[in-house]
């Protein structure tokens, strides 16, 4: 259901998975929802790093030490190879996508978020399942 409060539900997850000791979270979403994204993480997460991924900061922050916290970066720049091989350096203990509809198939969005190495993946999606 579009506006039924999965990004709110998803953050309140990020929150019990810290309580049970997680320490990094991805969080893969279109361009058009980083700053919205940022914007509900700081509100319900105020004592919790909050990071915005892009190119020119994933080498420093995308380590096997990456600091804790939650790192934001819109898919389509995540899945890039370049990008892609410095975000699968971290190993995550959550990823969450949003938006997970445009996964399936054969795609380069979907290849990434398969390959990535995380112990929980959260697939978020308000569009009817299309059957793979």
């Amino acid at each position: 259901e579009i506006g039924l409060g999965k990004t709110i539900e998803a953050i309140l997850t990020i929150l019990m998975l810290k309580n049970r000791g997680a320490k990094r979270f991805l969080v893969l979403v279109p361009k058009i929802l980083i700053d919205q994204w940022i914007t509900e993480l700081r509100k319900f997460l105020p004592e919790t790093q909050i990071f915005k991924l892009h190119r020119e900061n994933l080498d420093y922050l995308c380590t096997p030490n990456a600091p804790e916290g939650v790192y934001v970066i819109s898919i389509d720049t995540a899945k890039k190879d370049r990008n892609a091989r410095k975000i699968k350096r971290v190993k995550w203990d959550c990823v969450i996508v949003d938006e997970a509809h445009n996964l399936g198939g054969k795609s380069k969005r979907d290849n990434f978020v398969r390959n990535l190495d995380a112990e929980h993946k959260i697939f978020l999606s308000a569009t009817p399942h299309r059957g793979d």
